[in-house]
């Protein structure tokens, strides 16, 4: 380090070896022999065509829709007679989940069968009630009394067939010598067990939640868009995922559908990505960042990040002047353009006039050497 102070006291005393388009502030200039670059650990290197993307770093969370968030409970009350799920488990939608024992279930079941009975007797009555009217052999009163039972019945069935279906149970299936002594929970989608209450032997609270189920499909990305990015974002951008402290792609995906308006809420709009169900990286409720890729360019002349330093609202890089007795490093202010996979692009290449060789390495150093300097 003494010997690059050094160096800095005598930039300004040694004239260039190469003439330059614009008057150079000689405080924005050092000369370092070979030795003296090795020492600090400066290297040199020259600017590279690449293919470059304009992105924007962007924070999300991933969201999960409340079709895919499944409540289970018990519709009537009983004992918990069986569990076949645990936590974190995933079940396909139909799964018996649990069973419940519960007499109110089996009295529905005996009130299903014994209606069903009167009901078709009742229908035979109403046909018989109808042929001797027919024959003048009965009272119209009669025939509307058989008339009235069987719509009596009907409506009774019809009430207990409708509560055995939303139990999940096929009706037509139930027999006077076969009731089911259980009550089956059943899966009303595929997902994944949370929330698990409830003990084998306790008493179960009709729509007390039991557990929950959460789909792993519709997965949805929402992404925070502030107000001076929304018109360069639009649908059909390519966007890679990655999770908070990391730099490898989780996925990459589509932007979709952006929001209307910003709310009082949030100064932000959402944009929106819908996640393929294969995708089981990503679950509901994830915080993510996201690289919004604005704009792809052919080639540019690039630079590695380690290059450019920023300071204020200005970004800096420093040239190389190759001499007999060592090398000139000028500091020039530039504009960054796209950076992608740890190198920036020159938007601005008036100031590199001629400038072929730059500092790759330890630009930060040179600065902290100028600013002492200038002091």
């Amino acid at each position: 380090m003494s010997l690059l102070y050094t160096a800095c006291q005598q930039a300004a005393t040694v004239p260039d070896a190469k003439a330059t388009p614009t008057a150079v502030n000689p405080q924005t200039r050092l000369h370092l022999q070979a030795h003296e670059l090795e020492l600090a650990g400066i290297r040199l290197g020259s600017t590279t065509p690449r293919p470059m993307e304009e992105v924007l770093r962007v924070n999300g969370r991933v969201k999960l829709p409340p079709s895919q968030h499944a409540q289970l409970s018990s519709p009537i009350g009983g004992t918990l007679h069986a569990l076949y799920v645990q936590e974190g488990q995933y079940v396909g939608k139909g799964a018996v989940l649990a069973h419940i024992q519960s007499m109110e279930f089996i009295q529905m079941q005996e009130d299903y069968l014994s209606v069903q009975q009167q009901r078709l007797l009742a229908g035979q009555e109403l046909e018989r009630q109808q042929m001797l009217a027919e024959a003048s052999a009965t009272a119209g009163k009669t025939l509307q009394q058989a008339q009235t039972e069987y719509d009596r019945l009907g409506v009774r069935y019809e009430a207990l067939r409708t509560r055995l279906q939303v139990l999940g149970i096929q009706p037509e299936r139930l027999r006077a010598d076969n009731l089911l002594p259980y009550l089956p929970l059943f899966a009303p989608q595929a997902g994944v067990v949370q929330q698990l209450q409830g003990k084998i032997g306790a008493y179960i609270q009709p729509e007390v939640p039991l557990m929950q189920l959460m789909g792993r499909s519709q997965l949805q990305i929402d992404l925070q868009i502030f107000p001076q990015y929304i018109p360069r974002v639009r649908s059909g951008q390519q966007v890679r995922i990655y999770f908070p402290g990391q730099t490898q792609v989780v996925w990459q995906g589509q932007l979709g559908t952006l929001d209307a308006a910003i709310t009082e809420q949030a100064p932000y709009l959402l944009a929106h990505i819908q996640v393929p169900a294969h995708q089981t990286a990503l679950a509901g409720g994830m915080l993510v960042y996201a690289d919004v890729v604005l704009q792809t360019h052919a080639m540019l002349p690039t630079l590695p990040d380690a290059a450019f330093i920023d300071v204020g609202d200005s970004t800096y890089l420093y040239a190389a002047d190759s001499l007999a007795d060592g090398v000139y490093l000028q500091r020039l202010a530039v504009e960054r353009g796209a950076a992608s996979q740890g190198y920036t692009a020159l938007m601005d290449t008036i100031p590199l006039h001629k400038r072929t060789r730059f500092v790759v390495s330890g630009a930060r150093m040179l600065m902290d050497m100028n600013s002492s300097q200038e002091e």
